[in-house]
């Protein structure tokens, strides 16, 4: 799995970074604010980007967990299908969701395929929960929510775990 490299500024902003992806005619466009160039990738020292914790889903297995070739998720942390990223590090993304229902939709994603209840007994999940906060407050100052939905009734659409970040807008009692 590829992880995408950066390249210069964007000529057009200097505010802008250009992510170059393995994918040679993608490349996506992240603010200069939201990441800094280290050793050829995106790092925040914030989240830790050397995090080293392998997220498994029994506590007696110590296998890594391996990325699901079906998985748009997985497709998009190889660079092998286009994202707007607004967080990339070795262990997490953040990418802005297709859907368009609110304002703000961000969804943020552990790299390595796991499922949702996978994600949610990881050691990934304190930094993801961090991120996402940070996530919606820059993004969404007046207020936000933090959901994860589980199984067909919680209306999960993706088997790859995922924490959204929704906001931008008055979101009444539910979502």
């Amino acid at each position: 799995m590829a992880s995408p490299l950066l390249s210069s500024r964007f000529p057009s902003d200097p505010d802008v970074l250009t992510v170059k992806t393995a994918n040679p005619n993608m490349e996506e466009i992240i603010p200069q604010a939201e990441a800094r160039h280290d050793s050829n990738r995106f790092v925040d020292k914030k989240y830790g980007s050397n995090y080293s914790h392998k997220a498994i889903a029994d506590p007696e297995d110590r296998t890594p967990l391996r990325s699901d070739p079906n998985c748009v998720f997985c497709k998009i942390s190889a660079a092998e299908e286009p994202a707007r990223y607004r967080y990339l590090d070795n262990d997490l993304m953040v990418i802005v969701n297709k859907l368009t229902w609110v304002p703000l939709m961000l969804l943020v994603i552990p790299r390595k395929h796991m499922s949702q209840i996978q994600m949610w007994s990881s050691g990934l999940l304190s930094r993801m929960g961090n991120l996402a906060v940070d996530m919606g407050a820059m993004y969404s100052p007046n207020g936000f929510r933090i959901l994860s939905n589980f199984g067909r009734d919680g209306m999960q659409s993706q088997s790859h775990g995922h924490i959204h970040v929704i906001g931008g807008t008055s979101l009444g009692p539910y979502a």
